[in-house]
């Protein structure tokens, strides 16, 4: 696993690839969810703490949208 995260040719593409692809479909977002009444919402967080430390901007996004919904964060 640790040859993954020191991989060159997977960080150029991240960064070339990646980034675009999350921006056009950040753009669609509001048709990806049509749902209004959702009660719970699943987060999985890994072992490694740099991307649980990145998640919290996307938790705080949740809790807004959907603040009568009871978020449960299951982690490594």
């Amino acid at each position: 696993m640790a040859s993954e995260r020191n991989n060159k040719i997977l960080k150029i593409i991240d960064k070339y690839i990646g980034i675009p692809l999350v921006f056009l479909l950040g753009l669609r977002r509001k048709n990806l969810c049509p749902r209004k009444n959702i009660n719970t919402i699943g987060l999985l967080a890994t072992a490694a703490i740099g991307d649980t430390l990145i998640m919290t901007g996307a938790i705080n996004s949740i809790k807004k949208k959907y603040q009568n919904s009871q978020i449960i964060l299951f982690c490594g």
